[in-house]
């Protein structure tokens, strides 16, 4: 995979209080070639992580003025919560570029990591069935030297086009209540659809799960490596959704050797032990899924009532604009 000719592309890295994270990833950015590295930061809650961000501001200045990185800064005026403070720099990332890489402040990476999500838009950026090229791979010994396209991207660190993020967007404003309970039957599907409803209705805030629906439904794919090529150290006091250092955060960082073979096609094989391996040890889909987003939606009606929800997804998100 070594190609010292490719222009990297540009990094956005998203942040909130880990001021030693976002300083890292801007190092390891700097250091892999990465011509501009943008930063937003949700806006603070409190006092101690205002503090954090001015800390991070001064701190990103000093780099600007020593080692001459160019760094772009986003701080927001209010908090707006882990799925649409995600998406509002993603949103503000893609207003300034037409493709690049995505990262958030709990996560380590290095060089590998930004060529290969940079060769993987390059060569897939015309080919309409791939979405996104992620950095995770939870289970090496599945790829040997290749690629693997899957149905259930890994956020982990990515990359895309503006282009292929609207198309992402414009999915999930499009998703419905009938869309996510028809796969009611479908173990695998029933989990996505109920979480993906959940998300929508505010009930739990995150934003992939609306996504991983989308790509479902609309046959699309994220490239995933041979190694991983990303470690989410997310396990701390500044974590919303991981708290434990359980599989699969901590893993290792590797390199990609000198081979990688960059499939043109699903290679049904590897897809299906990848995406297995991914309901048994990371999701734990079974059975007791099999009617789910159907009995879902009389718990969740008892259990999260309106005021105990946030503002539907969508609604939010449309709010940006």
């Amino acid at each position: 995979m070594r190609d010292s000719k490719i222009q990297i592309l540009p990094c956005l890295i998203i942040g909130y209080a880990r001021v030693e994270g976002v300083l890292n990833l801007i190092a390891s950015a700097a250091s892999a070639g990465v011509p501009r590295i943008y930063v937003s930061l949700d806006g603070p809650t409190n006092g101690e992580v205002m503090l954090s961000q001015k800390d991070l501001l001064e701190r990103i200045i000093e780099l600007r003025e020593s080692d001459n990185i160019f760094v772009t800064v986003k701080v927001g005026q209010e908090n707006q919560g882990v799925a649409v403070g995600v998406i509002s720099a993603i949103e503000w990332f893609f207003s300034n570029e037409v493709e690049g890489i995505i990262l958030e402040d709990d996560l380590e990476v290095k060089n590998d990591f930004f060529r290969f999500c940079t060769l993987g838009v390059y060569r897939y950026r015309d080919d309409q069935r791939i979405w996104m090229i992620c950095g995770s791979q939870y289970f090496p010994n599945l790829a040997d030297d290749s690629v693997i396209w899957t149905s259930i991207p890994q956020i982990w660190g990515w990359a895309s086009t503006k282009e292929k993020w609207v198309e992402m967007r414009e999915a999930v404003w499009g998703l419905n209540r009938q869309s996510l309970i028809t796969c009611s039957l479908n173990p695998t599907q029933s989990f996505w659809s109920t979480g993906a409803r959940r998300a929508l209705q505010g009930i739990i805030d995150t934003w992939d799960l609306p996504l991983v629906f989308s790509f479902f439904r609309h046959n699309k794919y994220a490239i995933i490596p041979p190694v991983n090529l990303v470690r989410n150290r997310g396990f701390d006091t500044f974590a919303s959704n991981t708290l434990e250092n359980k599989f699969p955060l901590g893993q290792e960082i590797s390199e990609i050797g000198e081979t990688l073979v960059w499939e043109d096609s699903v290679v049904a094989s590897k897809t299906q032990s990848f995406e297995n391996n991914l309901y048994s040890t990371v999701y734990k889909i079974t059975f007791r899924h099999y009617l789910s987003s159907m009995t879902s939606l009389l718990f969740d009606w008892i259990r999260f009532p309106k005021a105990r929800r946030k503002s539907p997804l969508v609604q939010r998100w449309k709010g940006l604009f």
